[in-house]
């Protein structure tokens, strides 16, 4: 993805849309003048020549496991799958989904990834009665089927964070519309183009969807 972003820069555009937070931080290590519009980022550091429209609100961690639960009341346990390298944000989700778990009485079993093989490892070994929580990223995004696949497979009820999961053949989804989110970037695109500067243009937040 850096050399992507060198390769991009060297391009001299007069605006960069980076696509989630792994994106951002490359294009920003490349250039702080060309200016950046990012979206579906989590932990974004605006100002400067960066803004844009996040798709995270870390309380949602509390709505994965209320729709878990209704999903499967009698279920105990509940793993939650995140990659660090592409979800480092991942903590500021945890308090919300352990709070959440608490007053359902559901263990949470925190399963970091780093590859498919560990994706295929932690769904095999989860209990029958037990749920999944799959916290967004790229690396989430890029292997979808595979999760959505295994959870099938086990009869595991699992949730996504964004819509296309579910279209994809997940379970149930709740999240940010990224649909939404781009249409909206799109509009700050526009303004930069005409003159306005990123810093002038406040970051943004996305409407939710189910």
């Amino acid at each position: 993805m850096s050399s992507y972003a060198a390769e991009l820069v060297d391009l001299k555009p007069d605006v960069i849309v980076a696509a989630a937070t792994p994106a951002l931080a490359a294009i920003a290590q490349e250039t702080p003048s060309i200016p950046i519009v990012f979206v579906n980022v989590a932990d974004a550091r605006p100002g400067g020549n960066i803004t844009g429209f996040t798709s995270f609100e870390f309380s949602m961690g509390g709505k994965w496991v209320e729709t878990i639960h209704e999903i499967r009341p009698s279920g105990t346990r509940a793993a939650v799958i995140f990659n660090p390298a592409t979800a480092p944000y991942f903590p500021f989700f945890l308090h919300s989904i352990q709070t959440a778990a608490s007053s359902f009485q559901i263990w949470i079993d925190v399963s970091p990834v780093h590859n498919t093989a560990d994706v295929e490892r932690t769904v095999h070994h989860l209990a029958s009665d037990a749920c999944l929580i799959v916290v967004p990223s790229t690396f989430m995004t890029t292997h979808r089927e595979l999760v959505i696949g295994l959870a099938a497979k086990r009869n595991i009820p699992a949730i996504y964070g964004f819509g296309y999961y579910a279209r994809d053949g997940g379970l149930v989804s709740y999240g940010f519309d990224v649909r939404d989110i781009f249409m909206r970037a799109a509009s700050y695109v526009d303004r930069i183009l005409r003159g306005t500067h990123p810093a002038d243009l406040p970051v943004r937040w996305s409407a939710s969807g189910r």
